[in-house]
């Protein structure tokens, strides 16, 4: 448990210190790229310890807070694929990206609260928990900034506004894909079968 908490602070710690003028004062400080190679090593970090501590709980023996939702597991099959559409359109200049302004934190969003009414014990709910907490205070604190995507494709930059459907079209066929092969896959990478 405590290693679990430890992710979670260090992860959505500096999630959320890059949401502030703090991740300014950092950059002026430091530097870009040694703020962004401690942003990323930090995240990683926390990231890892959050993953093995969440590995070392024993459902059988997990603490259970409720019992799931009936329509949980119904929910989270339904809402999935948008996430994973949603998460790749964040990173791609179409019209979904411009639409919805904030389209990987919404799909924090869909993938926490899918999550939170599929599964009622303790680990889950403060995994969950907390990505469901960071995207509400992401969307708030957040301004949207440019991805490596727009740095490296000035030409691109010029329609942004209007956003280009192609990358829509990307977004939902790669988005569709890797949903499914997460779905065939979800046992041996996350240690609970998709059923429902």
């Amino acid at each position: 448990m405590e290693l679990m908490i430890a992710g979670i602070i260090l992860f959505f710690g500096m999630h959320l210190i890059s949401s502030t003028f703090i991740r300014s004062n950092l950059i002026s400080a430091f530097g870009r790229l040694p703020y962004l190679g401690l942003y990323s090593a930090v995240s990683a970090v926390g990231l890892g310890l959050l993953i093995y501590g969440y590995s070392q709980f024993n459902p059988l023996e997990n603490s259970w807070l409720w019992t799931p939702f009936s329509f949980g597991k119904m929910t989270a099959h339904a809402l999935m694929p948008l996430a994973f559409i949603l998460l790749l359109s964040a990173y791609l200049p179409g019209k979904i990206r411009v639409a919805t302004k904030h389209p990987m934190m919404i799909a924090t969003l869909l993938w926490s609260t899918s999550h939170l009414l599929a599964n009622g014990d303790l680990a889950s709910t403060l995994i969950f928990g907390s990505f469901f907490i960071y995207g509400i205070l992401a969307i708030v604190l957040h301004k949207p900034r440019t991805t490596t995507l727009d740095t490296y494709a000035p030409a691109v930059i010029a329609n942004k506004k209007e956003g280009k459907i192609v990358f829509d079209l990307v977004a939902v066929i790669v988005g569709l894909g890797i949903h499914a092969l997460v779905m065939l896959n979800h046992q041996s990478l996350f240690g609970v079968p998709v059923t429902g």
